[in-house]
């Protein structure tokens, strides 16, 4: 009867193919590691899950504070106002977006193209704007600026 513990094959050296060389020990890990079939399944999950909210429209009490600090914008341009601006940007991805706010120097206002330019050159489209609020505390024509 023979012995299965292989004492008979323990001491012989591998065989050697004279076809194929031997493969290398960096690519014989790579066999063993484990296969992945749903890749990128994961990150399509998470974008899925990411919230995206919807632009809110404006009440008509809403409208007419936006109306009146756009009108205070406008008026006092000349010192670069510094304003805070919540405004909707939309998602590349998906349908909705969300709510930016911004709080910079207001370097102009173009009535013609509707839109709000910053004094780094980025612009705000009027459309998009929900808030605006003034942030240099001082008086200017009478009035107080919040």
């Amino acid at each position: 009867m023979k012995n299965n513990d292989y004492s008979d094959i323990i001491g012989m050296s591998p065989p050697v193919s004279h076809k194929h060389p031997p493969m290398p020990l960096s690519d014989r890990a790579a066999q063993f590691a484990p296969f992945a079939a749903l890749t990128g399944f994961g990150a399509v999950i998470c974008e899925e899950a990411r919230l995206t909210d919807r632009q809110r429209v404006l009440s008509d009490d809403d409208a007419r504070e936006l109306d009146e600090s756009l009108r205070l914008l406008i008026e006092n341009i000349r010192s670069k106002p510094l304003a805070e601006i919540t405004y909707f940007v939309p998602d590349l991805h998906k349908s909705g977006g969300s709510y930016v706010t911004v709080t910079a120097p207001v370097r102009r206002v173009d009535e013609v193209a509707r839109e709000i330019e910053l004094t780094d050159k980025s612009r705000i489209c009027f459309e998009s704007i929900y808030k605006i609020t003034l942030r240099q505390h001082r008086t200017i024509h009478g009035e107080r600026l919040a």
